[in-house]
């Protein structure tokens, strides 16, 4: 095997383990942002549920809640799995790769809870 196809190897295993990493955190993440904001919007809906327009707003919170993930999500993912991959720190056990999944989710929650704050 010539040095050529050595890298070639070690990059495409890379590749698999960051793409391995990528989709296990992006589900974990998504699944997360979407049970948050379901929760959000329910607790929305019941407390608005008697104003004409503004019961709608819990249909806009729980696309925010699917459409974070899918955008920001998936970048911030790639980025965590290719730092962990380059260093050598891929063989991470399930619920820490879920914890990175929430953990990404309650920061996006916090952020937003604490841009609305800002305006009362």
């Amino acid at each position: 095997m010539t040095q050529i196809e050595a890298i070639k190897t070690q990059n495409g295993v890379m590749m698999n383990e960051i793409q391995r990493l990528w989709y296990q955190m992006f589900l974990s993440t998504l699944i997360s942002s979407i049970l948050f904001h379901l929760i959000g919007s329910i607790v929305l809906y019941i407390r608005l549920r008697s104003h004409h327009y503004a019961k709608w707003l819990a249909l806009v919170v729980q696309v925010a809640g699917f459409l974070t993930p899918l955008l920001l999500g998936a970048v911030t993912n790639a980025l965590i799995a290719a730092i962990l991959v380059f260093s050598s720190r891929f063989d991470l056990p399930f619920y820490i790769i879920i914890l990175i999944g929430v953990a990404q989710t309650v920061c996006v929650v916090a952020v937003g809870f604490l841009r609305i704050i800002q305006t009362l």
